[in-house]
């Protein structure tokens, strides 16, 4: 750490911060705020909004708190000087109803790292103040709540220096009892009942967010303690193992082929344990990260969609016109020029040679988009990468969004086109959502792989679109599987986990067959999957905090 200093408060979970400051004759350097360093002091918090605000001398801001949507704050001044003031709401604590308070100023360069469920409140004591602070939710306008500033079961010790210029942050239920009783023409009575009820009300409400955050808690796996984490994990590893092991495949070549299929799925799943048994703070940070912005993900991933068509005259049209341009010439071109139908058949397979084609272009097109936009998030929100305070774990997976939309376009399609042919929908179909989350997982763990490279190794795009051209070859779309006579090649060809989601997406379509029945396929690719996505999430956060130099 060595860049600050952290001092912790007789109420715990308070945490006074001083900065290192760097001066000479020119002035001086600080270093307001790093995420390792703060991680390094137990402030490992996400903070997704900034704050500023100005004052005059004696005025009193507070004492504030969040109702539905608790924050994380961590304040400092910038002009000035205040007396900062935090008080205990949590029910549990040995302090609940203490204050604690502390001296900020533009001198001293202090922060205040205040908890979720604090009340908050500042005094100016200068001419003038400039007073800012970062929190981990955003601002919900109509959730604030207030106690007041002199309330004696407090007892604040605020050093007023002349009349304060209060800003009233009474709740909105104390108010009603105000202007009730002014509207009665008793208005001293409605203050004497709020002051009495005042500390009851609290507690109440109190009681009812802590039962809220309860029952986040229950439904937030992103929560989990550290051991449990781990131990579920096992336990899922453990699980497939046994099944792999014990799983006898009657149409296996030899039994030499079985027991290495068995054994190499037993090698994956082990390296995964011991991944994600080393790298579980690091790796788990992301799939947190997700889940608490999911609300944010999605408003982006829409806006993201818009503003790709923007001020063109079909908008989104054209990001279907060009798919469907190529499974008209592959239709053509194969299948009644160089007559494709006729090996086709003769290979096992008699549905018409477009629905075939179409099968496999329809889950190839999203492969092709998500992680060519994936790889490129952070280059192309490369403005958003250089705030400090914005999340850029969540910027491949709003690019993935995207391009969902388009998908589910194009599978709706593939829909029509197989009812046309005589395929209509049956139970088998909804492995299409099956399917269509494999290849979503999949995308996502090799962008948090790619998109953190490229920033360093801008040739990796490049690389990334000539695999992508050899990759349409040398998986099955154009073509069938079975066309292929050796075992060995393949197993081989098999590696290529787009295989099993291309042959996925026929069997749904037009197959009657389910995914678990291709038990060791199912199996390879997600052990592989997840494997990668621990990989990736390794590679991001490792690579996370040069970003912003390199951009």
């Amino acid at each position: 750490m060595g860049k600050i200093t952290v001092e912790t408060c007789e109420i715990e979970g308070l945490k006074v911060i001083t900065p290192t400051v760097f001066g000479d004759e020119r002035g001086y350097f600080v270093e307001t705020y790093n995420y390792n360093d703060y991680k390094e002091a137990g402030i490992d918090q996400v903070f997704v909004q900034d704050n500023q605000s100005s004052s005059v001398k004696n005025v009193l801001r507070g004492l504030h708190f969040q109702i539905n949507h608790p924050q994380d704050k961590l304040v400092r001044v910038l002009a000035g000087e205040v007396f900062d003031v935090a008080v205990d709401l949590r029910p549990d604590s040995a302090t609940y109803g203490k204050w604690f308070g502390v001296l900020l100023s533009a001198e001293n360069k202090k922060q205040f790292f205040i908890p979720k469920n604090f009340a908050h409140g500042f005094l100016v004591l200068s001419d003038y103040a400039e007073f800012a602070y970062k929190c981990t939710d955003f601002y919900h306008p109509g959730d604030e709540g207030g106690l007041k500033y002199d309330d004696p079961d407090i007892g604040v010790e605020w050093p007023l220096c002349g009349e304060a210029l209060l800003r009233r942050a009474w709740s909105s239920s104390f108010q009603k009892r105000i202007k009730n009783g002014a509207a009665s023409g008793n208005i001293r009575k409605a203050e004497v009942d709020v002051r009495r009820t005042d500390l009851d009300m609290r507690k109440d409400w109190i009681r009812n967010m802590e039962s809220k955050e309860k029952a986040k808690k229950r439904f937030d796996l992103s929560r989990l303690p550290k051991p449990v984490g781990i131990g579920v994990f096992y336990g899922i590893c453990l699980i497939v193992a046994v099944m792999v092991l014990a799983h006898n495949n009657p149409l296996a070549p030899d039994q030499h082929t079985e027991n290495l299929k068995k054994w190499c799925a037993c090698a994956l799943l082990t390296l995964a344990c011991i991944i994600f048994g080393l790298y579980y703070d690091r790796m788990f940070i992301i799939p947190r990260e997700l889940f608490q912005s999911r609300r944010l993900i999605w408003k982006l991933a829409k806006n993201d969609f818009k503003k790709r068509y923007a001020g063109s005259y079909l908008g989104f049209l054209w990001a279907l016109v060009q798919p469907v341009v190529t499974v008209l010439m592959y239709w053509i071109v194969f299948d009644k020029v160089f007559q494709t139908r006729a090996q086709m058949v003769a290979s096992g397979v008699e549905v018409p040679y477009v629905l075939h084609l179409t099968a496999g272009l329809v889950p190839w097109f999203y492969f092709s988009e998500a992680i060519t936009n994936g790889t490129n998030a952070l280059l192309e929100y490369s403005y958003l990468v250089k705030k400090v305070v914005f999340n850029i774990s969540i910027l491949p997976i709003i690019k993935l969004i995207a391009a969902t939309f388009i998908h589910v376009f194009f599978v709706a399609v593939l829909l029509v086109v197989a009812a046309f042919y005589g395929y209509y929908p049956t139970i088998y179909t909804l492995q299409v959502i099956y399917y269509s989350f494999c290849l979503f997982i999949l995308v996502l763990a090799m962008s948090y792989c790619t998109c953190a490279v490229v920033v360093f190794f801008r040739d990796l795009a490049q690389i990334i679109n000539i695999g992508l051209q050899v990759g349409m070859w040398v998986t099955p779309i154009l073509w069938n599987i079975t066309m292929i006579n050796d075992d060995n090649v393949i197993t081989l060809f098999k590696l290529n986990p787009l295989v099993y989601i291309v042959n996925g997406y026929r069997n749904a379509i037009y197959g009657d067959e389910w995914f678990f029945e291709h038990f060791y396929s199912s199996t390879y690719f997600w052990i592989f999957t997840v494997t990668l996505f621990c990989v990736g999430s390794l590679i991001f956060k490792r690579l996370k905090v040069h970003f912003a130099d390199v951009l």
